[in-house]
């Protein structure tokens, strides 16, 4: 945590979710209520409401290319983006609103290994604690 706070937040290399996610695994919940109250507007409610991407979502082919099919990749693309930063937002609200750091700790800890099987590191990667589960049983 230490290299974040040294060399990745000061350079502003990070959006507010990132800097609550790490504040969280710091342990520092008041810090990440702060964060979250920045992004809640964001995510308080589905901006795309009932809309629903295609399963698949291909960008259109050479001379189906029109405005409108570029439009409708980008809706649906965006969409799916904004919706599963917001499951993780969503997650996060209850438990750190009553300072669950057990809680806490279980989703970050999920988020790691999810990360290190989508970037795959997962053989070299290993589970450690965060800052947070300092003083839990």
């Amino acid at each position: 945590m230490d290299f974040y706070r040294r060399y990745i937040v000061p350079d502003g290399r990070l959006h507010d979710e990132q800097r609550m996610a790490i504040a969280i695994a710091e342990g520092c919940l008041d810090e990440a209520r702060t964060f979250l109250a920045q992004v809640w507007k964001w995510y308080e409610t589905d901006s795309y409401g009932d809309y629903e991407p295609p399963d698949q979502i291909d960008y259109p082919k050479p001379g189906q290319r029109k405005r409108a099919a570029i439009q409708a990749w980008e809706k649906a693309y965006l969409c799916t983006g904004y919706r599963k930063k917001r499951r993780r937002i969503l997650e996060v609200v209850e438990p750190l609103r009553t300072g669950d750091r057990s809680a806490l700790a279980a989703i970050l800890h999920r988020w790691e290994a999810e990360a290190a099987r989508f970037h795959g590191v997962e053989r070299w990667w290993e589970p450690t604690p965060f800052p947070i589960e300092e003083g839990l049983g």
